[in-house]
């Protein structure tokens, strides 16, 4: 069984939610101003995340990425090849938000929306998760990550109870 936290990996790291921490903020762009490379290479991630083809994703991180706490690309690519085996039916969508240029490589603000049904027991649970991250793209790769925001919501049945459980 994935535990939680990674399960919460899998989906910041695709999410294609991914970024660096940048210690004086630049002014960030509207991502209707993108440019082709980087809007191709986000494309590419979603396209490969909703096959689950997991060789195709991967050659879009790069060899050294990092991700939150030091997520190295084989970590994020067993652990999302364990996710991919007990979720059905997921569909991914990564939504450009915001985008700057740092020399030759991008720096992305992204939200990456996951869904999709788990069978535990014989019984669907639903999830529905948000990730608002920024990444660091080098040469059409994903380099590294920091995660900005994250919701995450696991329901069964037809009229759930709502629970909230906030992690400080």
């Amino acid at each position: 069984m994935v535990s939680c936290a990674k399960v919460l990996m899998s989906v910041g790291c695709l999410g294609a939610v991914m970024g660096w921490a940048i210690a004086q903020p630049a002014q960030a762009a509207p991502p209707s101003t993108a440019p082709a490379e980087l809007v191709s290479t986000l494309e590419a991630i979603e396209t490969a995340a909703n096959g689950q083809n997991l060789e195709q994703l991967m050659a879009l991180y790069s060899p050294g990425f990092v991700g939150p706490d030091g997520f190295t690309r084989e970590q994020y690519q067993a652990t999302l090849s364990e996710f991919w085996e007990q979720y059905i039916d997921l569909v991914y969508e990564v939504e450009l938000l915001s985008w700057e240029n740092e020399g030759t490589a991008f720096v992305a603000e992204t939200l990456t929306t996951v869904e999709g049904t788990r069978l535990v027991a014989g019984r669907a649970m639903q999830l529905t998760a948000e990730l608002r991250s920024q990444q660091r793209y080098e040469n059409g790769q994903l380099v590294s990550q920091a995660i900005k925001s994250e919701h995450n919501q696991l329901t069964a049945g037809v009229t759930p109870p709502d629970v909230t459980k906030q992690l400080a």
